[in-house]
């Protein structure tokens, strides 16, 4: 993790959605900037977000 989060636990399902759309807007704006390291970073976080998101899902919650 990149650590962009606030801490490792988890979130609830629809606060994880917000949050991997937030950080999807804040990578397309930093993109936009040319602060390309940044967008990586956003980039590698929303990734983490989305395997914990399918993870839950699969687990039904």
């Amino acid at each position: 993790s990149s650590g962009i989060r606030n801490s490792g636990h988890s979130l609830p399902r629809q606060e994880l959605i917000g949050l991997i759309e937030s950080l999807t807007d804040q990578m397309k704006l930093a993109a936009s900037d040319l602060s390309f390291e940044l967008a990586a970073r956003y980039r590698d976080e929303i990734r983490e977000l989305k395997k914990e998101l399918r993870g839950m899902e699969e687990a039904g919650t």
